[in-house]
């Protein structure tokens, strides 16, 4: 792997929309960004303006993340919205249409189990997969969350989605159900078709933006490198199996932290 294969996945100020990003993007000396689908899309011309943006910059626009939650969407809406976004990433250029599947990161919330989520949400993302796929957009799918979260349950739903869709390895999130960054991705190496980098540190107590999880711990962003995630032990997993594909930095931070967490990556792979 390669330096040359790190891209932003955030928006490092509050207020900036994916036009700032892609800005950022170059400003860091990076050759890619991730678009979110916000209310930069509520535009009919917002797809072509951003790839033409993006082609001025020299950005690539390699994935289209939105949220979303398929697990309550009874009325169709949101499948209806993916697709959408779907349209609007085969227009900017994305290859992938990465969403959530049931977000939301509150232990104390009430969730349905893995069991009774997966036959519900996997008919549903299907649904999207298709109509992505005829656009020519490949739908990817991450450990998000806390259900689906976690080897089996992941591996769970990817079986009955029963689409050969491609996997996000999100080395953070896995944190959430426990387990190791690098354990998961050797899980999914098959499948991996995205990275989003990131890393947390895991307190025993409250700490300022620190999530709570079901463990009892705290995970609180912070520079990459300096966290408990397993990072360098998945990125020796993509490396073994010659990962080609973008290596994404999700930290939310200012541009200074962004610059930290990159040279850290570039070391990494160097």
């Amino acid at each position: 792997m390669h330096a040359n294969q790190i891209g932003l996945f955030t928006l490092p100020q509050p207020g900036m929309r994916n036009l700032d990003g892609i800005d950022c993007a170059k400003e860091l000396g990076l050759t890619a960004f991730e678009p979110f689908g916000t209310a930069d899309f509520d535009d009919d011309t917002c797809a072509r303006r951003m790839r033409a943006h993006a082609d001025e910059m020299g950005v690539t626009l390699p994935c289209l993340s939105v949220v979303a939650d398929l697990y309550h969407d009874e009325s169709g809406r949101e499948r209806e919205r993916l697709i959408r976004m779907a349209r609007a990433a085969a227009e900017i250029g994305c290859g992938l249409l990465h969403h959530t599947l049931l977000p939301g990161l509150s232990p104390r919330a009430a969730y349905p189990t893995p069991a009774e989520a997966i036959p519900v949400v996997a008919a549903r993302a299907r649904e999207v997969y298709d109509a992505a796929e005829r656009l020519g957009v490949r739908c990817v799918y991450e450990d998000q969350g806390y259900v689906f979260n976690g080897i089996q349950p992941f591996l769970a739903f990817l079986n009955a989605l029963d689409r050969p869709a491609g996997v996000v390895l999100d080395v953070g999130n896995i944190c959430f159900a426990g387990e190791d960054a690098e354990a998961f991705a050797e899980a999914v190496k098959d499948r991996i078709a995205h990275v989003h980098l990131k890393d947390f540190a895991l307190l025993p107590a409250p700490a300022p933006k620190a999530f709570a999880l079901p463990s009892g711990a705290f995970a609180q962003p912070v520079v990459l490198g300096h966290g408990s995630v397993n990072v360098r032990g998945a990125l020796a997993t993509l490396k073994r199996i010659s990962y080609t594909g973008r290596l994404m930095l999700e930290h939310s931070g200012p541009m200074e932290e962004q610059i930290a967490c990159i040279q850290t990556l570039q070391t990494w792979l160097a």
